[in-house]
């Protein structure tokens, strides 16, 4: 029963030495936050330890003190928020720029496509148009087959068609 009153022990004082780390480190901390000793006073921001509250200087120290700190808070945020919308509004403006780009791309490809087959047009035309003239010449002076405007006598008996007829039906002359 000895044995474990003396283990007993030596966690109890275990407990008892961390509580009092503890303590000092949290007493350190407090002197080092400016608020609470350091300075001069009672450590809560009275003067002299005479009973009589803050002075006004005091107060009002705290009151500008505590103004600056919140102006310079107000003047970070809106420095932060600033930049977040200049960020999208580029970001945006850079989409944008990047969606026309491509559109003048597709429209130009459309536009080169469309030349491009103009001009095979006009070559075609170029190469064939002297073809097709001559192809329509010939055409013209082709003989189709006449309609039946008499027989001639000689044998074996052929149909004849007037010359005059022919020529201005086919706009040949």
């Amino acid at each position: 029963m000895g044995e474990n009153t003396g283990g007993a022990m030596a966690c109890v004082w275990g407990v008892v030495i961390f509580v009092i780390v503890i303590v000092l480190v949290l007493a350190l901390l407090m002197r080092k936050d400016g608020h609470h000793g350091g300075g001069y006073g009672d450590g809560y921001g009275y003067g002299g330890g005479h009973g009589c509250g803050p002075s006004n200087w005091q107060v009002e120290k705290q009151e500008i003190v505590d103004a600056c700190k919140t102006r310079e808070t107000v003047i970070c945020s809106a420095e932060k928020t600033n930049a977040i919308e200049v960020a999208g509004f580029t970001a945006l403006a850079n989409k944008m720029d990047c969606t026309e780009i491509q559109n003048l791309r597709d429209a130009n490809q459309e536009k080169s496509m469309k030349i491009l087959q103009l001009e095979n047009v006009v070559y075609n035309d170029k190469k064939f148009g002297e073809v097709y003239k001559e192809l329509d010449r010939i055409q013209c002076k082709m003989l189709k087959q006449p309609e039946l405007f008499g027989f001639c006598g000689a044998c074996p008996p052929t149909v004849v068609a007037p010359r005059r007829e022919f020529e201005e039906r086919c706009g040949c002359h």
